[in-house]
């Protein structure tokens, strides 16, 4: 092979149809090719016909291999072993030049099995002697001791180490990680737009919606935003449209449905059909008004496309994602939710939209450039 083009495995949270984490792997996957388009990439997947078929569709020029992860439960063991599943992925991660794990929230104990299946994918590739790079993490909340000895042991091994927020940096500090820890963007924001660009019907007339479901006290929180939302839809005369941002595991359309049944309101809702082509959806983000979500790409999304947004918050990395860009003022955290507090920020937001786009415009592209270069180097 030759030394300037090298074969890079990555490992995330792909092929489970969550919008965030595909726009994670096309942004990785375009900065590899950026840095040398002779790379060739293979993708680690839950489901790997589902990757396959996805980036085949949106990506076909790259030519991107996939596999499944290293299995950590039972019912993938035994496919792996049985239908060759295993195999593959061994041969794949052998021939490797180097093994990206990321991007994303995968480090966190809030459901402590994600530390694990992580952690045995990271010390799988190191047991085969692979370089292993960190990129594009948010780490945390990390409450127990096996999930920060987890995550002191791996990122202490990593070649590089990327964040996508300043909080994650000193929870990995704080665990005992030695190495030097880049904070750069998401991952997403490295996706690059096609040049022709989806002409909306009614721009502004619309804004976007988004659910997820993560527990009970988030469930009772959607169904304020139901609450509020609806005050917001009668006061400005404007369409909420609907977009789901996961389908297998969670589905997001069945969240809001089970909202509006309880509430019996937002009759004037549009459900879109989940859809995988994150292209449409930024541009249907940008074309609408502002975003109200609960799903962290949502609000990632709308900032790549300058579209103002109030996030609601069921994880740290969401406070933290509102910070970085300077817009920690329009986040409601979890603990200070409130139907009426949510409804102030939205109009508040509404009145200051123009501000926040020039708040968008300025900080956004220097986040995007200042990954590019850095991850430019590590990658070529």
């Amino acid at each position: 092979m030759d030394d300037k083009m090298k074969k890079y495995v990555i490992c995330g949270h792909y092929g489970v149809t969550n919008l965030g984490d595909e726009a994670i792997g096309i942004g990785l996957i375009q900065a590899i090719k950026e840095a040398n388009p002779g790379h060739e990439v293979v993708v680690l997947s839950y489901d790997k016909d589902r990757s396959k078929a996805f980036y085949d569709k949106y990506l076909p020029e790259f030519g991107v291999k996939t596999a499944y992860l290293v299995p950590l439960g039972i019912r993938s063991f035994f496919r792996g072993i049985f239908k060759g599943g295993l195999k593959n992925t061994i041969k794949q991660i052998k021939s490797c030049d180097r093994f990206i794990l990321g991007g994303g929230g995968l480090f966190t104990d809030e459901r402590l099995y994600a530390v694990f299946l992580w952690g045995l994918q990271a010390f799988f590739a190191l047991w085969l002697g692979k370089p292993l790079y960190l990129i594009g993490h948010s780490v945390g909340p990390l409450k127990t001791r096996v999930g920060k000895w987890v995550v002191k042991k791996i990122f202490n091994k990593a070649e590089f180490i990327s964040v996508r927020d300043s909080d994650s940096k000193m929870v990995l500090e704080g665990c005992g990680v030695k190495k030097e820890i880049h904070v750069l963007c998401d991952l997403a924001m490295m996706v690059n737009l096609p040049n022709k660009k989806i002409v909306q019907n009614d721009p502004n007339k619309y804004f976007v919606l988004t659910f997820r479901d993560w527990d009970e006290k988030l469930g009772e929180m959607n169904k304020k935003i139901v609450q509020a939302v609806s005050e917001i839809v009668e006061k400005y005369k404007l369409r909420p449209v609907f977009i789901p941002f996961q389908l297998v595991k969670e589905n997001d359309t069945e969240v809001l449905n089970k909202k509006i049944v309880q509430n019996g309101s937002l009759e004037k809702i549009v459900i879109q059909s989940y859809q995988d082509n994150i292209f449409e959806i930024l541009e249907q983000i940008r074309g609408a008004k502002f975003v109200v979500g609960v799903r962290l790409h949502s609000l990632i999304f709308s900032s790549i496309v300058g579209t103002p947004f109030v996030g609601i918050s069921y994880s740290k990395k969401v406070e933290n994602f509102m910070d970085e860009v300077g817009l920690g003022k329009y986040c409601l955290k979890n603990n200070e939710f409130d139907g009426d507090l949510l409804e102030s920020k939205i109009e508040g937001m509404i009145k200051d939209s123009a501000h926040i786009r020039e708040i968008l415009a300025k900080n956004i592209p220097l986040a995007k450039e200042k990954a590019k270069i850095v991850l430019g180097k590590v990658l070529k």
